[in-house]
């Protein structure tokens, strides 16, 4: 039993070693030097981009970590011969994602994601722009980390499980391992589950896109490619006109009431999760369960005709911070190549 854990475990650490070790190539060949970027930032990168390293090597120990449950039923379980198979699929998908990742980053300036298929269409246009050498010395790259990272995987895999004498209770702790393993995979126990924007921590967006896993970055981008283009829509075009027009006072000029006694005023903006309307007495809701806001809604400027966005935090936020509507089936916020593009209050107080 010792001998399934302490495989499962290695298997596991040196996959994430090998995401882990991937950063700072990736920060190399990107020109972190030129960028003025040291040590600290680094260490930096390989911190916080290691839960979602973790989260990928997880996911990548899964198929590993069925074999030896169901080895424990079998008196001699040829664990390497059947994982070979596994490990040249797995070390040649890491090293191809790796290496295309960090050369496309340096034309796109993001992170590998399904836009990448595109050009699959018409490789002879997206090949068009570099070298036959440049392609070369990639595609050779690419064979050396496949052998390296097969024989790793390989090395550390003991040939063959024997049968445990308690086979019950070995069932039972490689299932309680399992959990372990699947909350690594979901990022924790929180409400939250494993996201891109959860590594993101510096104001540079370069460090913040080298410490995504662009495994990672590339599966959680294939299953947000929807087409929303004929979707969602319920009303003809002419219904929809009429039921919007109207909505928006059509004025000439500037429209804005000028109600504030300064120009440049402290503006302080507060969420507060699950303060319903059914709390504010002067929105008809219970009485005296919020009497300071009640006060306040009588000194200053109070709408009481605001619906909500949408029913999720994540939703909520952006469309405080960026008024951007909320999507039906996708948050925007964990959609990092479309919410960096978005507008910022705070970006727009800055220019006034």
């Amino acid at each position: 039993m010792k001998k399934r854990i302490a495989y499962i475990s290695l298997y596991f650490f040196t996959v994430l070693l090998i995401f882990i070790l991937q950063k700072p190539l990736f920060m190399l060949y990107n020109g972190s030097i030129e960028k003025g970027f040291g040590f600290a930032d680094y260490m930096q990168v390989m911190i916080h981009g290691a839960s979602l390293d973790a989260a990928t090597a997880g996911y990548l120990t899964a198929f590993p970590f069925l074999l030896v449950l169901i080895s424990i039923w079998f008196r001699k379980f040829p664990l390497k011969k059947i994982l070979y198979g596994y490990y040249i699929l797995a070390a040649a998908l890491i090293s191809i994602i790796f290496v295309v990742d960090m050369a496309l980053y340096t034309f796109w300036g993001f992170k590998l994601d399904v836009s990448v298929f595109l050009y699959i269409d018409s490789p002879k246009e997206a090949l068009a722009s570099v070298s036959v050498g440049f392609i070369l010395l990639r595609v050779l790259a690419i064979l050396l980390l496949i052998a390296l990272n097969s024989w790793v995987l390989l090395k550390i895999t003991p040939s063959v499980l024997t049968a445990t004498r308690k086979r019950i209770t070995g069932t039972a702790g490689m299932l309680l391992l399992g959990g372990v393993l699947f909350v690594i995979i979901r990022g924790g126990v929180t409400e939250s589950t494993s996201n891109i924007g959860q590594v993101y921590f510096s104001n540079e967006p370069f460090l913040n896109h080298s410490a995504v896993n662009p495994d990672f970055s590339l599966l959680s981008s294939m299953g947000k490619s929807q087409d929303f283009a004929s979707e969602f829509n319920f009303f003809d075009e002419e219904k929809r006109a009429a039921l919007f027009d109207g909505l928006y006072p059509t004025t000439d000029g500037d429209s804005i009431i000028q109600v504030l006694n300064t120009k440049r005023p402290n503006i302080l903006i507060i969420l507060m999760e699950g303060f319903g309307g059914a709390f504010v007495e002067p929105l008809g809701g219970l009485p005296d369960v919020t009497p300071h806001f009640n006060r306040l809604s009588k000194e200053g400027i109070f709408f009481t005709n605001c619906y909500a966005n949408s029913f999720r935090t994540d939703r909520g936020t952006v469309c405080t911070f960026s008024g951007y509507l909320g999507l039906p089936t996708a948050s925007v916020m964990k959609i990092p190549a479309k919410s960096r593009t978005l507008p910022a209050i705070a970006e727009g107080l800055a220019k006034v």
